[in-house]
């Protein structure tokens, strides 16, 4: 029933603390209108965790309780979530209709969106019958899980940069784990990040790994480079494991920079100088701005927050193929400076997002390396103003199997207006991903609407 309801668009959707044209999404009226009259959404709207009393607390979008829990209302928002924060919803609702200063159908729209997402996933059945209610904690972790969690994590770690196909490397012989991500021993408390030493382990159980930290992810001593650099000697290859953690980065904390937290850039440098082939792994919640390891280190890759060091090493000694594509864009260190983030316009400064960035990133939304080479060849299509279809043919022309994402984008001025809006540069219509043989091809078929 709930899977039914899913597909008829009677599900829950979560509105964040991000804004539409400068409006808390929980009180966009516009968003609103593109979820129930364009999309058809049927299901309810609930803000993230209390998104609604933030809009006040942080961003003072309006004065009073009243005024945002009438606002919410109005835009569509059905369900309040809140945590650390009273609830208005339940607390003034009541009065406010009372008074008149709500409406009671508006309520009413409400809790019916709400209740009929409950009945179509079957939550007023009895308990015996309730399959999702019998779910118990002992299916969670399971191996099935685990495996579909690796899959996962396989796919989305990003080949960045690969200077004369420095990786893979071959198994076996001495390998430093240099940096302050290299373990997940000096983590924070509520930070799990891949565990890189155990991952190379147990890939290739026949390494001799060494872990030195060198340094820690926000601190500025640089007592431990030395231990990183005799281990990088006597090492045949290392591994720089860096990046940030939530000290530097997490909910209600911003970064104050986008580069490499505290002395990590230095240690990466000394390291670097000792000449061993060296492979890079970045981690961390938000990109990287490495402006100096694009020219330096001959391997780089992502592995987001995957919490598994497998996927990696397994992508550093090639048992997989990366396939990973940037879900944003990598923009250079000084990018801070040139935009104003105090001003929410996406196209101020340089812009914003890979749709309307004008300047030259280190790498761009959607780029990421394989192991084989792709070619692309658009076989026919037609492009007007209406719904326009492509096929794209795609041949695997290097040595080994490999999965590639094909992205279909529409590019523009970015001097167009319509209205308000500003036009963006351009925006990824669809993509799809095929995995080839070496020398095997297909054709891909794109149905874009307008």
């Amino acid at each position: 029933a709930f899977q039914s309801a899913v597909e008829a668009g009677a599900a829950g959707l979560m509105c964040s603390y991000n804004s539409v044209n400068g409006v808390p999404a929980c009180f966009s009226k516009e968003l609103s209108a593109v979820l129930r009259d364009r999309w058809g959404y049927e299901g309810y709207v609930t803000g993230d965790t209390d998104s609604i009393s933030t809009a006040n607390n942080h961003h003072h979008y309006v004065e009073t309780d009243a005024e945002r829990v009438k606002l919410a209302l109005q835009a569509g928002t059905d369900v309040e979530s809140s945590v650390h924060s009273t609830n208005i919803f339940a607390n003034l609702i009541p009065g406010l209709v009372r008074d008149g200063t709500i409406d009671e159908a508006l309520v009413d729209r409400a809790v019916n969106r709400t209740f009929m997402v409950r009945f179509a996933a079957g939550l007023f059945d009895p308990a015996e019958g309730q399959v999702y209610a019998q779910i118990g904690a002992d299916a969670r972790a399971t191996a099935a899980s685990k495996k579909v969690a690796l899959d996962v994590s396989r796919q989305v770690v990003t080949l960045l940069k690969n200077e004369g196909q420095a990786l893979p490397w071959p198994k076996g012989g001495k390998i430093a784990i240099i940096g302050p991500l290299a373990g997940t021993g000096n983590a924070p408390k509520d930070w799990i990040y891949p565990d890189l030493a155990s991952g190379i382990s147990a890939v290739d159980p026949s390494a001799d790994v060494t872990i030195v930290s060198g340094c820690t992810v926000t601190g500025t001593a640089t007592s431990g480079f030395s231990a990183a650099v005799e281990a990088a000697k006597a090492a045949d290859r290392v591994v720089l494991a860096l990046g940030s953690d939530t000290t530097v980065e997490k909910e209600f904390q911003d970064r104050h920079g986008i580069g490499l937290p505290g002395v990590q850039g230095q240690l990466a440098k000394e390291v670097l100088a000792v000449g061993r082939p060296t492979a890079v792994v970045l981690v961390s919640m938000g990109a990287l701005a490495v402006d100096e390891l694009k020219e330096t280190a001959p391997a780089i890759l992502v592995n987001h927050y995957t919490q598994d060091g497998v996927a990696a090493a397994e992508v550093i000694f090639g048992d997989v193929n990366p396939s990973g594509k940037l879900p944003y864009t990598i923009y250079p260190s000084n990018y801070t400076n040139t935009t104003d983030f105090l001003n929410m316009s996406m196209v101020a400064g340089e812009g914003r997002s890979y749709r309307y960035y004008t300047g030259t990133p280190l790498w761009a939304f959607g780029h990421g390396l394989s192991y084989t080479d792709f070619e692309l060849r658009s076989a026919r299509g037609a492009v007007g103003t209406g719904p326009w279809s492509v096929d794209v043919q795609v041949t695997n022309t290097g040595s080994r199997v490999g999965a590639e994402v094909v992205q279909v984008y529409v590019r523009g001025p970015l001097g167009r207006i319509e209205g308000a809006q500003q036009q963006p540069l351009q925006s990824l219509l669809d993509h799809q991903k095929v995995t080839l043989a070496a020398g095997k091809s297909t054709m891909l078929h794109f149905q874009v609407s307008k």
